[in-house]
């Protein structure tokens, strides 16, 4: 699996913590994603969490399946009325099926070693000029935060490689700051690409 279990289990335990921190939070990535993407869109949320961008991908009228490994988080997805598949990162191994993907703060959790075939997969998965957006923290090296998530971190020139690497052409780029479930405010990167 791509995700470490003691990462999994921490979202098992705080999945209202969790809905609680993203609940209505204005996400100007997401904003932008939705305006890339044609009329009636198929669009993978690659560790949709709770659902919540799902959600607003499903209201634009886009074809929207969540992938999503912890099963309290997939059964609130598809209550949502949203097809979910339950596995990992590595279960996708489709072929030019997808016109987005949105993975937003949720590939940081993969091992460095691992991220450039997760990468390579979800370039295949994707139409010609579909739109790919990944989100992450910026940093050096891996570690655990203090809930026992497993987070690896890289500068935006190493990300930018690793996109370029997979066959996906960067188009936009943003730096911020937020403050996760651990409490701490760190710096992150959204970035988005062509397929």
């Amino acid at each position: 699996m791509s995700v470490d279990e003691d990462t999994l289990a921490v979202y098992r335990n705080r999945v209202d913590d969790y809905k609680k921190l993203v609940q209505g939070v204005k996400n100007p990535d997401l904003d932008y994603f939705l305006k890339c993407l044609p009329n009636g869109a198929r669009v993978l949320d690659a560790g949709a969490g709770p659902g919540l961008d799902a959600s607003i991908l499903k209201e634009y009228g886009f074809d929207v399946i969540a992938l999503e490994p912890v099963a309290e988080f997939a059964d609130l997805i598809e209550q949502r009325g949203i097809k979910t598949i339950r596995d990992s990162f590595d279960s996708i191994t489709h072929k030019t099926e997808f016109d987005g993907i949105w993975a937003h703060f949720s590939l940081l959790h993969i091992s460095r070693d691992h991220l450039p075939k997760i990468l390579s997969n979800f370039r295949t998965a994707m139409k010609p000029g579909g739109t790919f957006v990944i989100g992450m923290k910026l940093g050096k090296g891996s570690k655990r935060d203090k809930l026992g998530r497993l987070y690896t971190y890289y500068s935006t020139d190493e990300l930018i490689k690793l996109l370029t690497t997979a066959g996906f052409s960067v188009f936009r780029k943003r730096q911020y700051r937020i403050v996760g479930l651990a409490g701490d405010k760190e710096s992150c990167i959204a970035i988005m690409a062509n397929s």
